[in-house]
């Protein structure tokens, strides 16, 4: 969790940079949840996380989650966390049309079974 604590401050240091107040924006009432993480002794909640995979930079960039939680990839993407999602969700069903056709084409016509 150390890690992620780690790579979240960075991201959240990096949108502070660009005028975008974190803390704010993802309705922290005070700054001790964002302190809690800066020392490493807690991570943001799922709803909050989502919420910051939202937000945009001035130069239109959003906050990787996948790099957050992994270290893998950029800090900050072309892509909002909500694209991401509805990308991700568009190949799964293609992947299940595509299964469902071949299944279909595998699979003998009624009437005809043996």
């Amino acid at each position: 969790m150390r890690d992620m604590c780690l790579r979240l401050v960075a991201l959240i240091d990096a949108l502070g940079s660009y005028g975008i107040d974190v803390g704010r924006q993802l309705s922290y009432s005070n700054p001790s949840t964002l302190s809690k993480i800066r020392r490493g002794a807690a991570f943001m909640d799922t709803e909050r996380l989502r919420a910051l995979g939202l937000l945009r930079s001035k130069l239109g960039l959003h906050p990787n989650l996948h790099w957050i939680l992994t270290g893998e990839g950029s800090a900050l993407t072309a892509k909002s966390a909500l694209n991401q999602k509805q990308e991700a969700e568009k190949e799964i069903l293609e992947r299940l049309v595509h299964a469902a056709h071949q299944h279909y084409l595998l699979t003998p016509a009624e009437g005809k079974r043996s």
